[in-house]
C-alpha cells in the first residue's frame, strides 16, 4: 500500500518513529491498526482532501 500524507501528519509520524525507535512503516501500521478500532468514526465529512501529485511514479 501507499499512500501521501499532508507535511504535518508525516511529520508526526516520523517523530513518533523516532521516539519509539521504530521504522516509519512499523508506526504507520501501529497507527493503522488503532484507527481501524476507530472507523464507526468515519463520515462521507471527515474525509480528508486529495493531495495533489507531484512526482511521478
Amino acid at each position: 500500500m501507499a499512500t501521501r500524507l499532508p507535511t504535518e501528519a508525516s511529520d508526526l509520524v516520523r517523530e513518533l518513529a523516532e521516539e519509539r525507535d521504530w521504522s516509519y512503516s512499523e508506526t504507520l501500521a501501529a497507527l493503522v491498526a488503532i484507527g481501524l478500532d476507530h472507523t464507526s468514526e468515519l463520515a462521507p465529512s471527515n474525509r480528508p482532501e486529495e493531495l495533489p501529485l507531484t512526482k511521478a511514479s
